[in-house]
């Protein structure tokens, strides 16, 4: 197995398995936010992602390893990308979600930790991730592709959260 497989794996493992059960544990309640029945744009944009992940990691485990740009890059960006995620988790608190439901009252702003920095912490730490994946998979097209879906997913999920936090705050996007 390459380095890029079983990073990705990794990641792929603590981002939607460990990170959501631990939540669970802890709150008592599940992160995601999808109502089938209400579908909106942003949980279309959601289900692009997901499939574009899914697309990925197909593409990554039955093609030919290839080799990575610099190892010790890819990896080091890695752990970076998932600490900075938990982190923000952690600020986040019981207020996370996987997901966005505009009907959710039981959310509140979060500007503590990383979200004092940044407005979208996990979207930037996802960025290294999958920057670092595309480093150890050779900057091959469908990595390349990853951080493209990723960076038009963040500013249209993120330009939804800045309008219902304005909304629900009453301020100015």
């Amino acid at each position: 197995m390459s380095t890029a497989q079983i990073t990705w794996l990794l990641w792929l493992f603590i981002s939607y398995l460990v990170t959501p059960v631990i939540f669970i544990a802890r709150h008592r309640h599940s992160p995601y936010a999808y109502h089938l029945r209400r579908w909106n744009t942003v949980q279309t944009l959601d289900m692009c992602l997901a499939g574009a992940i899914a697309l990925y990691s197909t593409g990554l485990f039955v093609s030919p390893p290839r080799n990575p740009i610099s190892t010790t890059l890819g990896i080091t960006l890695h752990i970076c990308g998932l600490c900075g995620t938990l982190w923000a988790i952690s600020h986040l608190g019981p207020h996370w979600r996987l997901g966005h439901d505009d009907n959710d009252a039981s959310t509140t702003i979060v500007t503590t930790g990383p979200y004092r920095l940044v407005n979208h912490p996990i979207y930037l730490c996802m960025g290294l991730s999958f920057v670092a994946q595309t480093i150890l998979d050779g900057a091959h097209w469908s990595a390349i592709a990853l951080v493209v879906v990723l960076i038009v997913f963040w500013i249209i999920q993120g330009r939804a959260e800045r309008a219902r936090w304005s909304h629900r705050t009453h301020q100015p996007n």
